[in-house]
């Protein structure tokens, strides 16, 4: 009897040992649609109207986020005017996000049907007009009826990067080929996928010091 309320114990301490894993590996998932407006295909216009028309306002380092794979040379958006104050724009162009806690701004395939949700597990949610949630990181359906999906991205520059354009020698004015990519804060890369490689700092140095023997 004893040997049998012991494995009893030890079955019940196993099984919520197991629940408590489940739970804790569940994203948790902050809902607060209403803390940033979504703006939904607004006009544009070209760099040359918008510099003379707000001259004043306009700086030379202003960051913007860009893209140059569509007609009109691409486009620009400001993050102080656009993405700072909005998160998402659903655009004809693309579906434009901005997390400014996780340290990433990026672009997904165009649509009008996205706004902001909230956040889960540290980075930012958008929902899609079916119920749809997705991460604005990686793009990927992790709720409701499309889950497991991803959105397809496009490329996207900051001021602080280069288009990749060949400005001289025999390749002069091709492009290389985009690799998807993005820029972010550790914790919400690591959250998002816990499974990626990651250099190793010791491995680097041993290849390094095996090098120069």
């Amino acid at each position: 009897m004893r040997q049998l309320v012991l494995g009893l114990l030890l079955g019940a301490v196993g099984c919520l040992a197991t629940h408590s894993v489940t739970a804790a590996a569940e994203p948790v998932l902050i809902a607060r649609p209403d803390a940033f407006k979504t703006l939904v295909n607004p006009p544009c216009s070209y760099c040359v109207t918008e510099a003379r028309r707000r001259a004043g306002e306009l700086k030379p380092g202003e960051p913007v986020l860009s893209w140059t794979r569509f007609a009109h040379e691409g486009g620009a958006i400001q993050y102080r005017f656009f993405l700072e104050p909005y998160r998402v724009i659903s655009d004809t162009y693309g579906v434009f996000v901005y997390d400014p806690d996780a340290g990433y701004a990026r672009g997904f395939k165009r649509s009008l049907d996205f706004t902001f949700h909230g956040c889960c597990n540290g980075a930012m949610v958008m929902k899609h007009k079916d119920g749809t949630l997705f991460s604005c990181l990686s793009g990927r359906a992790f709720a409701c009826p499309r889950k497991g999906q991803r959105l397809q991205a496009i490329p996207t520059i900051t001021t602080k990067g280069i288009e990749g354009r060949a400005q001289a020698g025999p390749l002069k004015g091709r492009t290389l080929r985009w690799v998807d990519s993005v820029q972010c804060r550790w914790f919400a890369w690591s959250a998002e996928y816990p499974d990626t490689e990651l250099h190793a700092a010791a491995a680097a140095e041993g290849k390094k010091a095996a090098a120069s023997k």
